[in-house]
């Protein structure tokens, strides 16, 4: 039952991963995963020490990005505030065991700034939304550096909760392009633009997630109290962000639904977390 649990987690991170505006390494966060999983990302040697909890999780992530990529697609398009709701109901429950975490260790002034700080910086960076150049369609060589860039820069969202990386991706341009060659991939339509997009993409990917791993292990040795307030601070920000961003998103939005939708995920993060612990 436990692998079970794990690998539904695993599903919910994965799909966290593709949702625009959603974090799936704010869910790890939630789920109490991340930690094991940076470690394991920073120090392949942790892999056989903690394989039991790593790979259904992988396997959960692995499913839901490969899986989901057409029902990510179809939702988003048909079906985006009903799926935006469940996710930030099943955010607000994440948040309940994690304050009580961070409430019961000894806070000092300084890390409280410090960690305000870093959640501003965050918030100002989303509202700000800066003009990016956009990657085009070019070939060659520029083309395998512009999408190995995205890859990196895609592995420290992927990294740091609260940062969605699917809305760093369509800041640059290159999300569709990525969702719609896995969308193939999962379809099993090998056609050669998909390997001469996903390659470079997934080696910058994995060397960034290695070094951001290393960076954010590091950190949560050394200032572990910073970073917990500083991730709970995402989690909330994220929560109010996207909840303001969904009623502004139409203005024929029924509020009765959303609060069904989210006390729905709010309730399957409960059972996810509790009766299948």
């Amino acid at each position: 039952m436990n692998r079970v649990k794990l690998f539904l987690e695993g599903l919910v991170i994965g799909l966290g991963k593709i949702i625009p505006g959603v974090s799936g390494a704010l869910f790890a966060m939630l789920f109490g995963q991340y930690e094991i999983i940076v470690e394991c990302i920073s120090n392949p040697r942790m892999l056989k020490e903690h394989f039991h909890s790593i790979f259904p999780i992988g396997l959960g992530v692995l499913f839901a990005i490969l899986g989901g990529s057409n029902l990510i697609g179809f939702l988003l398009a048909n079906h985006y505030i009903a799926s935006l709701s469940f996710f930030i109901g099943m955010m607000i429950y994440g948040t309940v065991p994690f304050a009580k975490k961070i409430f019961c260790s000894k806070i000092s002034f300084k890390e409280i700034v410090l960690s305000l700080l870093s959640v501003v910086i965050i918030a100002l960076l989303l509202f700000s939304k800066p003009e990016v150049s956009r990657v085009r369609e070019t070939t060659g060589l520029f083309e395998f550096i512009s999408l190995f860039l995205c890859g990196f820069l895609d592995a420290g969202s992927t990294i740091i909760p609260g940062i969605s990386g699917t809305a760093l991706l369509m800041l640059l341009g290159v999300y569709e392009k990525i969702i719609t060659c896995l969308s193939l991939l999962s379809s099993l339509q090998f056609e050669p633009k998909i390997f001469e997009i996903l390659l470079p993409f997934t080696l910058g990917l994995g060397i960034g997630l290695f070094l951001f791993a290393k960076i954010a292990d590091y950190l949560f040795k050394n200032c572990a109290n910073i970073m917990n307030l500083s991730i709970f601070g995402f989690t909330v920000f994220s929560i109010v962000y996207l909840s303001l961003g969904l009623f502004s998103f139409s203005q024929t939005i029924d509020s009765g639904e959303v609060i069904f939708l989210a006390t729905l995920g709010y309730i399957s993060s409960y059972l996810l977390e509790e009766k299948m612990g």
